[in-house]
């Protein structure tokens, strides 16, 4: 078990991805209402366990590890906001702060119940942000399994520093918001969108680049 404390902060990271926002200590600080020495010394403990790779004013990225960890726990409150509203009508100005609460003792097989039992829902109540599902969990999605017109955000990126870096240089980094523009057939590249720039990327690289769909 992860604990409550590591899974707030780790859910705190992909909120930021989510919305396409650089993961900095201060806006992690803000979102859960800590001083910044209580960030520093958890991301501390989170790359040591290899939830998180970060340095010292360097920057926050989750490995593949810390996003399956952080997605569950995403998708056990989104499921619980649903099942509050739908099933027990509560209000939707009420749903989050309850199932803020509830989430970290929610184990995996009930969570699961309560999808099936909601005809595993795709969006919660209160914001209509996606619920991650059961596979996306298991495994994230690659940038190579978009098709076009379809956005994601860049969540991490798999493979050596050299191929990060290599990606990095061209706008292909976390918290990004990716749109496929086309697939190019016969095994060609991607074509795709950031930032106002239209880039081609090797099915080889997409296929690297994990995602949160929007």
């Amino acid at each position: 078990m992860l604990g409550e404390n590591r899974e707030e902060y780790l859910e705190a990271v992909y909120g930021i991805l989510e919305e396409g926002s650089e993961v900095t200590p201060s806006e992690i600080g803000r979102r859960l209402g800590v001083k910044a020495s209580s960030v520093t010394e958890m991301l501390k403990k989170l790359d040591s366990e290899g939830y998180v790779k970060w340095t010292p004013y360097g920057r926050i990225e989750l490995t593949g590890r810390g996003f399956k960890a952080a997605s569950k726990v995403k998708r056990k409150h989104r499921l619980l906001e649903r099942f509050l509203y739908d099933l027990l009508k509560m209000t939707k100005g009420k749903v989050h702060e309850e199932a803020c609460r509830m989430e970290h003792a929610l184990s995996d097989e009930a969570a699961e119940s309560l999808s099936r039992l909601m005809h595993d829902p795709s969006k919660c109540p209160d914001d209509g942000k996606k619920i991650p599902s059961r596979a996306e969990v298991n495994q994230a999605s690659s940038l190579a399994s978009l098709k076009a017109g379809d956005k994601a955000v860049v969540a991490y990126l798999e493979g050596g520093t050299e191929f990060k870096n290599r990606i990095r240089s061209v706008g292909v980094r976390e918290g990004k918001t990716v749109e496929v523009v086309t697939r190019e057939p016969f095994g060609g590249p991607y074509v795709v969108k950031i930032d106002g720039t239209t880039l081609s990327i090797g099915r080889g690289m997409a296929s690297k680049v994990r995602i949160i769909e929007k």
